[in-house]
């Protein structure tokens, strides 16, 4: 067992364990990871030094965007990305191997795939604070991507139709822009742009036999538009959840039935488990997203935090062990995270429609993540 703190600078201290673009200057400095705006100038940094900077600029629609999101919220999605990396080398079962255990992809795809989705999941926040002023104008999601120009294709009706209708109750009965759905589609839309511009300039290297091309030294393969969907509608899923006893009329009315009890299937990472939906980066989003502990003690220095809060692994099925010291209070924390699956602390508060297919167990200042 150790402290978050050693096991994120474990990961600083190895490049090409975070480092998609292993020849950029990035650094992660392991004494100083989340130090004043840090987080979020390493976040513009890895963007940059892949080419992709300009999905930052789809936050302009927002004066200020960047400034108004919050520096816990910047603190959280760098947690996250290295709380994802920890996780995924564990489920691996080998730390650092050059492979992963989601998806049957590299390790370098994995890396790819992940900074992409987690160190942009939550810059939606920007519109989701600032529904008050912008939910009237963008009442529909379909309002949303045309007033701003957001090209959206090549997702599946089944998709859009969730999507579409989950963002639409949102809004109608929170008065709330879903900050999930709004990151996903400022991803995807962003990431298009930066394809064709690529693709579009006048030097660029064709490579038929890698089928993609390079432009300013870096490689942009042909399934990117590909790519750039996948890990959009992981963004964009992160905050959608199944109806429970008080929501499932209400979901009815927004013809959400695949968000119903008798219909949902856990998430999981595995392939081939029956009555799951196998959907591995949305499973491993979810985990990290909800385990990340900046969000949750923001009042505390993230030093604090990461020095009293404990990660360890053990058993077949895998299971996360997380271990909260003083001062830090563990009821809300612990009570976010049992919300993930089944819930077998307490016989009767089973949860039987779990968001994915893990079992939690709290037994004192611990709590145990079952995987499926």
């Amino acid at each position: 067992m150790k402290k978050l703190i050693e096991i994120y600078q474990e990961i600083a201290d190895v490049k090409d364990t975070w480092c998609y673009y292993i020849n950029a200057n990035l650094h992660l400095h392991r004494d100083n990871l989340f130090g004043e705006h840090r987080a979020k100038t390493f976040i513009k940094e890895y963007f940059h030094a892949g080419g992709k900077i300009e999905v930052f600029k789809q936050l302009d629609l927002i004066p200020n965007a960047m400034e108004e999101i919050e520096p816990y919220r910047w603190n959280h999605i760098l947690s996250s990305f290295l709380l994802g990396i920890a996780i995924e080398r564990e489920l691996k079962g080998v730390p650092f191997e050059k492979s992963s255990s989601l998806q049957d992809i590299r390790y370098d795809d994995f890396l790819y795939y992940w900074y992409l989705i987690s160190l942009y999941h939550d810059v939606g926040y920007v519109f989701e604070n600032n529904s008050s002023e912008y939910a009237e104008k963008y009442k529909t999601w379909s309002a949303f991507l045309s007033d701003n120009d957001i090209c959206i294709n090549n997702i599946r009706h089944r998709d859009c139709f969730l999507i579409n209708n989950y963002y639409s109750y949102r809004i109608n009965e929170h008065k709330t822009i879903d900050h999930g759905i709004v990151s996903g589609s400022l991803l995807y839309s962003g990431l298009l742009k930066v394809y064709k511009s690529a693709k579009n300039a006048p030097k660029y290297d064709k490579l038929p036999e890698k089928n993609g091309f390079t432009y300013n030294g870096l490689f942009f393969p042909d399934t990117l538009p590909c790519m750039a969907r996948d890990v959009a509608l992981s963004i964009m899923k992160h905050n959608i959840w199944q109806a429970n006893g008080n929501t499932e009329d209400t979901y009815k009315q927004y013809g959400l039935n695949e968000l119903l009890p008798n219909e949902w299937k856990p998430i999981t990472y595995k392939k081939d488990q029956n009555g799951c939906a196998y959907d591995p980066f949305l499973f491993l989003l979810a985990i990290a997203d909800t385990l990340e502990p900046l969000k949750r003690f923001q009042c505390y220095d993230p030093q604090v935090v990461l020095n009293n809060i404990s990660l360890d692994f053990s058993g077949n099925p895998k299971e996360i062990i997380i271990t909260v010291d003083k001062p830090l209070i563990t009821e809300e924390y612990f009570k976010g995270i049992c919300g993930l699956g089944k819930n077998i602390t307490q016989e009767q508060n089973h949860n039987s429609n779990p968001w994915l297919n893990v079992e939690t167990l709290v037994q004192g200042n611990q709590v145990i993540i079952t995987l499926m």
